[in-house]
């Protein structure tokens, strides 16, 4: 059977070999883990009966982890250690060495919204109606010096307006490790 201990509520500060203890209040036993809640470390007895550090909280998120979580209480809070808000407003992808598009750890691509250029809209074509020579002048092909066809544009269709680029997504909290 594993216990998880906490140290006594009577001491402060990083537990000694005298206040890791389990019991009831009036009976004490000897212990061999211990967890504080202000310093946020695990400690243990070594083989002389010292003290020692297991493991900080924080060891868990060494410097450049990422936590997450979907409530807004800081990590500093939580582990210690300073924290700066990760992502915001983005989405996680992971690295593709094989991709020049995400082969960099922290570079930043795409945009909320697109508004698409011409390059970008698909081939297409839009259909004019015949336009008869109203003038009496000229012949087709316009033998004297003006066409009796005019330059005929079709009408404007599309609103120009940015399309959203949003992919499926869940919003989270999100804070990055940064060295103390």
């Amino acid at each position: 059977m594993t216990i998880l201990l906490t140290k006594a509520k009577t001491s402060t500060g990083a537990p000694n070999a005298g206040n890791l203890t389990i019991g009831n209040g009036s009976t004490t036993f000897g212990a061999e883990l211990a967890v504080n809640t202000a310093d946020k470390k695990l400690y243990s007895k070594n083989s002389s009966n010292a003290v020692v550090e297991i493991a900080g909280a924080l060891h868990a998120y060494p410097v450049g982890a990422v936590y997450i979580s979907v409530v807004a209480t800081s990590p500093a809070t939580l582990f210690g250690g300073n924290w700066d808000v990760f992502g915001a407003g983005r989405a996680l992808v992971s690295l593709d060495s094989s991709d020049t598009d995400f082969d960099t750890v922290e570079e930043q691509r795409g945009t909320k919204t697109h508004t698409l250029d011409i390059t970008e809209i698909p081939s297409h074509t839009h259909a004019i109606n015949g336009i008869e020579n109203q003038s009496g002048t000229g012949s087709d092909g316009g033998g004297n010096s003006a066409s009796s066809y005019p330059t005929v544009n079709t009408n404007a269709t599309g609103g120009g307006q940015a399309h959203n680029n949003i992919q499926p997504s869940i919003v989270v909290y999100m804070w990055k490790r940064i060295p103390d």
